[in-house]
């Protein structure tokens, strides 16, 4: 006899507890290799995913709105793929390195968003739709207060390169900034950048438009404005990623997310989110100064408009 046992780290079916069986009928044998032949294709796909684990401190982080979003954006890409899965946190303290590196194992969790990387999207399956519609690489200054007029006159990448930004040491929009010219100080948190920038060590820290109006607020001790003038922008996906034993899984989120987008539905929830921090920017009044991307993966889908926010008429040269 046998009996059919599931593991927590594979969609596989093991047949365990196997012992000889003396007359066992040629009828017996084919309905015994008939159920364990079904349940190896029941497990195969992803409806046999009883949980699937991300990593809880994703919704611990300042920012939080940046990562409950994602979280309910995956909800709603698992509902509309008509499938259930048992969505559970798995409890870590890691870096984002560590997180990724924790992903390609899959030994703590087998979902992951993020900014991809030609590394990330090599070690994973990424799932190319922007869960952010590119809002990631709309970037604002923050300057100091005495200084909210020092971009009035800036129109181009050659007048931006002129001052120095400040940014984090292992960013990727670190690197992105330093390809296009422009002059850089680093220093490992926010908290730290932004009493370098009041001290003058730089003149400008570029944040993401969903969190400069949030990280304003929470310093409100230091005299820091949000820059009126311009805007940067350049190519910065943000999307989910899956451990490469859970192909299935990928292609339920792929599914759920065509549909939620076909539907409208991803759009309500995106704006629920975002509206008010796109209002604040004011794009319109902006000048947009572009920046190239090259640690972009050759497979992002630029060309697929309706997954990105319209990027605004006239945009500045270098």
């Amino acid at each position: 006899m046998f009996y059919v046992e599931k593991s927590r780290f594979s969609n596989m079916c093991f047949i365990v507890g196997w012992r000889p069986m003396r007359f066992t009928s040629v009828l017996r044998i084919r309905v015994q290799a008939q159920l364990a032949l079904a349940c190896f294709c029941f497990c195969g796909s992803v409806l046999a995913v009883e949980k699937v684990y991300y990593p809880e401190y994703q919704l611990k982080l300042v920012h939080s709105i940046n990562f409950k979003y994602p979280l309910e954006l995956l909800k709603l890409a698992i509902a509309k793929s008509g499938n259930q899965v048992d969505l559970q946190p798995a409890s870590t303290d890691l870096t984002k390195k560590r997180s990724q590196n924790e992903l390609k194992t899959g030994n703590t969790f087998d979902i992951y968003w993020g900014t991809t990387s030609i590394e990330l999207e090599h070690d994973s399956i990424p799932v190319r739709i922007c869960l952010m519609k590119g809002l990631m690489g709309w970037r604002i200054p923050l300057v100091a207060k005495k200084n909210q007029n020092l971009f009035r006159n800036a129109k181009t990448l050659g007048d931006l390169r002129q001052f120095t930004a400040g940014q984090g040491t292992h960013w990727q929009d670190t690197k992105i900034l330093r390809s296009s010219d422009l002059k850089v100080e680093t220093s490992s948190t926010v908290d730290l950048l932004s009493k370098m920038l009041v001290a003058n060590r730089f003149d400008y820290f570029p944040r993401g438009v969903q969190e400069i109006w949030e990280e304003r607020e929470l310093r409100p001790e230091l005299d820091i404005v949000v820059d009126p003038h311009i805007a940067i922008h350049y190519m910065n996906p943000f999307y989910f990623f899956v451990n490469r034993n859970k192909p299935e899984l990928a292609k339920l989120i792929q599914q759920g997310l065509e549909t939620a987008i076909k539907d409208g539905s991803f759009d309500t929830l995106f704006f629920q989110y975002y509206s008010e921090p796109l209002r604040k920017a004011n794009f319109g009044t902006r000048t947009i100064i572009e920046l190239e991307n090259p640690l972009l993966p050759p497979n992002t889908p630029v060309d697929r408009k309706t997954l990105w926010l319209p990027s605004k008429e006239g945009k500045a040269k270098t």
